[in-house]
């Protein structure tokens, strides 16, 4: 199965700044509804369209990227690795 619109996608991530610096990684996989319901980053939701189970994305974040919610988050982040976990609908 891969990531199609209206897929609850399970993520694991790491969070790192422009020096490479780990800022965050996930404990436990989170999930999003796939498919443009902002419940994660355009980018991400991008980058992950199309894999499947055990795929990996590396997405490069700008601030320009940001949402009003996602503000504080992205001032120093530069990069994203995800690793899909499971998928279901």
């Amino acid at each position: 199965m891969q990531v199609t619109s209206d897929t609850v996608v399970s993520i694991d991530y790491e969070l790192s700044n422009s020096e490479g610096e780990l800022i965050e990684k996930t404990d436990e996989p989170i999930e999003y509804l796939h498919g443009g319901y902002h419940g994660i980053f355009a980018r991400v939701e991008e980058a992950l369209s199309g894999k499947g189970v055990g795929e990996t994305a590396d997405v490069y974040l700008q601030p320009q990227d940001r949402s009003e919610e996602h503000t504080s988050e992205l001032q120093s982040l530069a990069y994203l690795v995800c690793r899909l976990l499971l998928e279901k609908k």
